[in-house]
């Protein structure tokens, strides 16, 4: 008798429970970057001169939101700065490429990466580490470590990126 099962248990997938391939699909569902995982990344008339559809505008109507998105670059972070100026920045810190916001949306005035606590300015920009900023040390920028950004426009109330 395998592990794991009683004497006439039947498997998970007869028992009208998920089996292992519902386990992932939840998984790969819970880990998405986007409000609706079934959606291709992109949809051909999505795209035009290498521009891209990432989200509705007013899902960052505020200064200092931001939302998640996937796209044909990878997982994105939409935000808003202070001053209200929309960014599109990869979500994927430039030290060892872990996600740095796994939030679907929110507000915040940074993101920290979680593997080695670099944090980022609303507009991608590296302002030092965790323990840095909290002894007031200042370093200098190095455009090196700031979270890529691309080019962002506002088309019909949808915030477009083109990814150079």
């Amino acid at each position: 008798m395998p592990f794991g099962r009683r004497r006439g248990a039947r498997p998970r997938e007869r028992a009208g429970q998920c089996g292992r391939a519902g386990r992932r699909e939840r998984r790969r569902r819970a880990r998405s970057h986007c409000p609706d995982p079934g959606r291709p990344l992109v949809r051909p008339e999505e795209t035009t001169d290498d521009w891209e559809r990432i989200t509705e505008v007013s899902a960052v109507a505020e200064p200092l939101d931001f939302v998640t998105a996937r796209s044909s670059a990878g997982p994105v972070l939409v935000t808003r700065d202070a001053d209200g100026e929309l960014h599109v920045l990869s979500n994927t810190c430039p030290h060892q490429q872990a996600t740095v916001c796994r939030q679907a949306e929110g507000r915040a005035e940074s993101f920290e990466c979680p593997n080695h606590y670099w944090v980022f300015g609303p507009d991608g920009r590296f302002l030092g580490s965790r323990l840095a900023l909290a002894a007031g040390r200042q370093l200098p920028h190095d455009p090196a470590k700031d979270l890529p950004a691309a080019a962002v426009d506002v088309v019909d109330g949808w915030v477009v990126a083109r990814f150079d």
